[in-house]
């Protein structure tokens, strides 16, 4: 990242990609802060399956992003407790960049998925970023007036995803409601 974090991730690539001139697009899966790089596999394969090459990625202080500490270190709790305002869309502007630079990846056409605070670090490095071309957002509940304004700044698709009883669905509904381009959809008595 550009404040030095080695950020991890797992990167699956269709069956196709090197077999033919035709570059694929990418995906970028972002996890929430209190899960990792796998938590979204199934969505993994399905985009892999359908075409796009998936980098999955860990934000800082999750997984193997601890810079130094070890996951089942007694200083982890404190670490990422300590992490929760940090910049997490540096995290995601790294990724973006080295999907960017794969040989047969079309870097102009790279979709981002956020988890829950995925979400925030999703829209953030979206902002600005013409090669973020759609995006999907599950369960976007930090929404303040920054994810605001680069929710206002981006005319892409993007698909909102909730649950009718999660405690954060007002998140996803604020960021619906100012998208330019957006699709809701609610779920019946799934949490968050």
């Amino acid at each position: 990242t550009k404040d030095g974090w080695t950020i991890h991730g797992n990167l699956r690539y269709p069956d196709r990609l090197g077999k033919s001139d035709k570059l694929v697009p990418g995906v970028i899966q972002v996890s929430g802060a209190r899960s990792n790089r796998y938590s979204m596999y199934r969505f993994e394969e399905e985009f892999s399956r359908r075409g796009f090459a998936v980098l999955s990625i860990e934000l800082r202080g999750r997984g193997q992003s601890m810079q130094g500490q070890l996951f089942d270190s007694e200083d982890v709790f404190e670490v990422r407790e300590n992490l929760l305002g940090s910049a997490f869309e540096l995290d995601t502007e790294g990724a973006i960049e080295f999907l960017a630079s794969v040989d047969g990846i079309d870097s102009d056409r790279i979709a981002l998925v956020g988890e829950a605070r995925g979400t925030r670090s999703a829209l953030l490095a979206a902002e600005g970023d013409a090669r973020v071309k759609a995006m999907i957002l599950i369960s976007a509940y930090e929404a303040d007036d920054r994810m605001v304004r680069a929710t206002e700044s981006l005319d892409i698709p993007m698909l909102l995803i909730d649950s009718e009883t999660n405690w954060a669905r007002s998140g996803t509904e604020l960021v619906h409601d100012k998208a330019i381009n957006s699709q809701l959809m609610i779920y019946p008595r799934l949490g968050h």
